[in-house]
């Protein structure tokens, strides 16, 4: 190790780089740089004599590997003396420190004095790579900055898995804990600290992007901003540059869980199924057996009609209960395939699996989601009791304002929008994508469909990034009595599948086609679409509101 890492070690331990370097925090120098031996020798005058020690020790176990010495009559004959006991020590360790065990679990580089601190942290780091859940790595980056309360990595480490984990309160707090402590690191850990506070804590996800770009220009070797990019143009529908990034993230690192899941995830949303599958079964083959990846597995699976990988995919599923991110999976596809009662248990299991977990927004979220897919399929009322199922609703849920306010709430909704629209510095996708949604939505309840329409335009940047304001167009279209130009936004629903293969808006995108098309004079193309959601939905529950209503239209106008 050279003098200049080892400063730099010594200045993440908290000490200065002119304090003696005893045997004790040399072997936490050696720990932490991730070496495999530690050297420490000593050169002691006896008289006239100059006697030499030099001693190998595992840095891991502490036990000494090998050690030996030499005599020195003066002091033109020290260096000769070193040159001889450093071959006596390779001899003796030989082939023997190649087989030394290596660290199987790497100590990360990251700034605090407690070396305990850090080994938890790093833990919870190899947990990540490995795709453990986020429930299982949360634990060590908190018993992390109980150790060391000013460790600023660790902060972000947990807003970071709170964030994965649906918990966005949570994970701001933590975010900008570990931006505040961002003058107690050195370069780069301040800007990862920078590039996720802005990202996940601050939801600026174009800021992030630059952050990230920046890190990666500065460190061209770390995969990490490269998969943290890739990840975010998941988010904002940019799904050419994820793939892109991911690509750059694997080559860097083929052994991450988390950089398979997103290239995964970005492949299917640009519609590349098959190498969507290609990545996540190389992934497993590697041993990364993270719930994400078997859950994307598991809706690819389901998209195709695969009934064996489907099943094979249940079965992982059962052998590891207790995600709520596979229940919710699974819940959803039933609603795909318009199964609303298998859905209701499954999304109740989902909700009470991130409740145990302690995942309150995770559970809070399960039921908004579901009471939005009761509102779609004709059930006001089931929608308003689940909403009221939510003990303590955020008042800062953008998805609740905009679902109360289709449920007639239009108070509610114009008082979420006034407070958000004097903010400064809102979030990425809150400013251009889900504000737009609720003005359409406000102006739908006015009957105000053009208006509505309108108020879609400033999420045109960002519409790919989920189905919802393309089915809100659409239908905004049709009730301004515009089949015509309704019918391409359904149409973009259904070309871009891969967005969320079981979203229950694709086959609700073909009821919305063949309105189009009926309300256009296309009677063929009308009924082919009636016909391609019936068969979607062939094993429906027959009571679903808006499959009897699609059975009357069809009936009337075929």
């Amino acid at each position: 190790m050279g003098d200049v890492e080892a400063i730099r070690i010594l200045k993440m331990m908290g000490r200065q780089p002119d304090d003696p370097l005893t045997p004790e925090v040399a072997a936490e120098v050696c720990e932490r740089s991730n070496r495999d031996v530690l050297l420490t020798g000593a050169i002691a005058q006896i008289g006239t004599v100059y006697l030499l020690t030099l001693q190998a020790t595992d840095c891991r176990s502490s036990k000494k590997l090998a050690s030996t010495q030499a005599k020195a009559r003066s002091k033109d004959e020290v260096l000769g003396a070193i040159d001889t006991i450093a071959a006596r020590i390779r001899s003796q360790l030989g082939e023997a420190a190649a087989s030394i065990q290596r660290y199987d679990r790497p100590i990360d580089e990251a700034t605090t004095p407690s070396l305990e601190a850090l080994k938890d942290f790093s833990q919870g780091e190899y947990l990540r790579s490995q795709g453990k859940s986020e429930v299982e790595i949360l634990p060590y980056y908190q018993r992390a900055v109980l150790l060391d309360p000013q460790f600023a990595m660790a902060y972000g480490a947990i807003g970071v898995t709170f964030y994965n984990a649906n918990e966005n309160s949570l994970a701001s707090l933590y975010l900008r804990k570990a931006f505040d402590l961002r003058h107690r690191v050195g370069a780069k850990e301040s800007l990862i600290i920078e590039a996720h506070y802005y990202s996940e804590g601050l939801g600026d996800i174009e800021q992030g992007i630059e952050t990230y770009k920046l890190w990666a220009a500065m460190y061209p070797f770390d995969p990490v901003p490269w998969l943290d990019m890739a990840n975010d143009y998941n988010q904002i529908g940019q799904y050419r540059a994820a793939i892109d990034a991911g690509e750059r993230a694997l080559r860097l690192d083929p052994d991450h869980a988390t950089t398979y899941a997103v290239l995964m995830r970005a492949y299917r949303r640009q519609n590349r199924i098959a190498d969507a599958k290609s990545i996540g079964m190389q992934a497993i083959q590697r041993g990364k057996d993270a719930s994400s990846i078997h859950a994307m597995l598991y809706e690819i699976a389901h998209w195709e009609q695969d009934a064996e990988a489907e099943a094979r995919e249940l079965a992982w599923g059962e052998r590891n209960p207790g995600d709520f991110y596979f229940l919710y999976d699974r819940a959803e596809a039933a609603l795909f395939s318009g199964k609303f009662k298998e859905a209701k248990r499954l999304f109740g299991e989902s909700h009470d699996a991130a409740a145990r977990e302690g995942l309150s927004e995770a559970a809070d979220s399960v039921l908004s989601d579901f009471a939005a897919y009761q509102l779609e399929f004709g059930m006001d009322s089931d929608a308003r009791a689940t909403l009221h199922r939510i003990a303590k609703p955020d008042p800062e849920a953008t998805d609740i304002a905009i679902l109360r306010t289709k449920l007639g709430d239009d108070a509610y909704g114009k008082q979420f929008l006034d407070r958000q629209q004097i903010k400064e510095n809102l979030p990425t996708l809150l400013k251009s994508y889900n504000l737009p949604l609720l003005s359409a939505a406000l102006a739908m309840g006015q009957a105000r469909p053009m208006d509505a329409v309108t108020a879609l335009e400033a999420a045109r940047a960002y519409e790919l990034s989920g189905f919802g304001v393309l089915k809100a167009r659409g239908e905004a279209y049709l009730v301004a009595k515009e089949p015509k130009a309704a019918a391409p936004e359904f149409q973009k629903i259904v070309d871009h599948y891969g967005i969320d293969v079981i979203s229950p808006e694709i086959p609700l995108a073909h009821l919305g086609l063949a309105r189009a098309y009926t309300r256009a004079g296309d009677a063929a193309d009308s009924r082919d679409e009636y016909e391609k959601f019936f068969t979607l939905w062939k094993n429906a529950d027959a009571d679903v509101p808006v499959l009897v209503t699609a059975r009357a239209e069809y009936t009337a106008t075929h």
